[in-house]
């Protein structure tokens, strides 16, 4: 009776683990999804970002743009490009952009592992309720059938 009571307190055990483990993998989850919609935006915002400093490197654009300008044939210098391109585009954030990669690197991470503990979590819950079935009958504590 005893091994069937130990059997029983593990399984019990495991499956409060699994219950904080899935809990835990669906915040990540949320966190994950979350900081990939941000990272797209701002994916979008360095397309258009590079776009309008290739256009203000390129001398065959003509640019009027709050006060910006600049005809065709003209070509400016990277710093008056990066300037005009900021302006342009200002919710662009370079550094925010890496901040949200990172944190896409470790969020994925986080996600993924406790995808990784829940299944095996549920593998040895599956297996313990077994060993509790078997142990229960096996002291006459339950009739198999």
């Amino acid at each position: 009776m005893a091994i069937t009571a130990a059997l029983l307190g593990n399984l019990l055990a495991d499956k409060a683990s699994l219950a904080f483990y899935e809990m835990q993998e669906i915040w990540w989850s949320h966190k994950l999804e979350a900081n990939t919609e941000k990272m797209e935006k701002q994916m979008q915002y360095e397309g258009k970002f590079n776009d309008a400093f290739d256009d203000a490197q390129n001398c065959d654009t003509k640019i009027d743009f709050k006060g910006f300008h600049k005809e065709k044939g003209e070509v400016w210098s990277d710093e008056m490009a990066d300037k005009y391109a900021h302006a342009k585009v200002s919710l662009y954030d370079r550094d925010l952009s890496i901040k949200y990669f990172e944190f896409d690197v470790e969020y994925t991470a986080m996600k993924e592992m406790y995808e990784a503990l829940t299944t095996k979590l549920r593998a040895d819950i599956d297996s313990e309720k077994q060993a509790v079935s078997t142990a229960a009958q096996d002291t006459g504590l339950i009739q198999g059938g």
